[in-house]
Formats: C-alpha cells, sequence, structure tokens
C-alpha cells in the first residue's frame, strides 16, 4: 500500500481562464512562471473533460515548485463572469505564495490586471497576507512566512 501511495506526485492545476495570452502574462510576468508549450485540443479530449465535444487551447507554465495548465475554452464557452467565487465555496479556494516583498508581488500583479482583494495579518498575527485576484477572479495569496516557518506545518 505504502508504494501506492509513494508513487503519486503532484503535477499541478488547471484553471480554465477567458483570455489565454491574457493569463498567460499575468502568471509569467507576475508570479515568475516560465510559457511552455501551447496546443489545441478538440473533439479527442472531450471524453476525458465529460464533455460531448468541445474545442481549447491550452498553455503549460512551470515554476520549480509548481505546475499550472491554463485553458481557454472555445466551444463550449466558459461558464461564469470572472468574478470572485464567495470564499465558502466548495473546491480550490486560492493558490498560496511565500515572498518578502507582498507590496512590489501584488503591485505588479494588479497592473497585470489583478485585483487587490485583502491585506492584513494572518489569523495567527505570525504573517503578513496579501491576496490579489487574477483576470478572472481567481485568488492568489502571497505569504511573509518564510519557507523553513511554512516547512514547520508539514513535519515529515
Amino acid at each position: 500500500m505504502t508504494e501506492a501511495i509513494d508513487d503519486i506526485h503532484a503535477i499541478g492545476w488547471i484553471l480554465i481562464v477567458s483570455d489565454l495570452g491574457r493569463s498567460v502574462t499575468f502568471y509569467r510576468d507576475g508570479l515568475g512562471f516560465k510559457e511552455g508549450q501551447t496546443v489545441q485540443r478538440g473533439s479527442e479530449a472531450a471524453h476525458n473533460l465529460q464533455l460531448e465535444s468541445c474545442k481549447f487551447k491550452m498553455c503549460f507554465l512551470a515554476r520549480p515548485d509548481f505546475r499550472l495548465n491554463l485553458i481557454e475554452f472555445a466551444e463550449p464557452e466558459a461558464i461564469g463572469d470572472g468574478s470572485r467565487r464567495p470564499t465558502q465555496s466548495l473546491g480550490p479556494l486560492q493558490m498560496a505564495f511565500s515572498c518578502a516583498d507582498q507590496d512590489a508581488v501584488s503591485a505588479r500583479l494588479v497592473a497585470l490586471g489583478g485585483t487587490l482583494v485583502h491585506s492584513g495579518m494572518s489569523a495567527s498575527g505570525k504573517s503578513r497576507l496579501v491576496t490579489v485576484a487574477d483576470p478572472d477572479g481567481f485568488r492568489i495569496e502571497l505569504n511573509s512566512a518564510s519557507m523553513a516557518d511554512i516547512r514547520t506545518m508539514f513535519p515529515q
């Protein structure tokens, strides 16, 4: 049983976006993702996505610590208006990153089309948190906690 669990490796998140070029620029220039291959897919991917048919473009992005695939649907159209979902909605809430200068990073993200959501201290009072929504309303948390502090939350 342990071998099966040890053989599981996270490869990243997939986000549906309204404008692939804008979102690639946001994550590449704002958070340091490296832009990889962009591919177009159609009906061959429909079954995996539980759709009758589809057409979309997908761009692969990567950081040493994180992978992200962005998808822009042509058919069917993406659902939603880009506003932030209520915090208590089921499903992913936000991506979180540790960084020393939340003000500089959040200013860069806002300049790239993001929206400042919150700036303040964590509930524990030990770190500063700044939250910015990407151009489609998905939250990005910028946390002042060092990676050493974060590692203490996840004992080996």
